[in-house]
């Protein structure tokens, strides 16, 4: 029982990481399909760093320090 319950959060960081890959995806084929100017690509770029930090932070393993907390 327990590990049907440890498999539903697991699914859904899982879900979301497909989720931001999708959208990190789209994101840097606007930047390719953007002509300009600078400042929209920059906005572009921007909005890639977000989610590329999105991601990160549900992907991070927070592994406690050995010996306890």
């Amino acid at each position: 029982m327990a590990a049907a319950a440890a498999a539903v959060p697991l699914r859904v960081c899982h879900q979301e990481i497909v989720k931001f890959d999708l959208e990190i995806k789209a994101a840097v084929q606007d930047i390719r399909d953007c002509p300009g100017p600078l400042s929209a690509l920059t906005e572009l770029n921007a909005a890639v760093k977000e989610k590329f930090r999105h991601l990160r932070g549900c992907i991070q393993v927070r592994v406690p320090p050995a010996g306890g907390c």
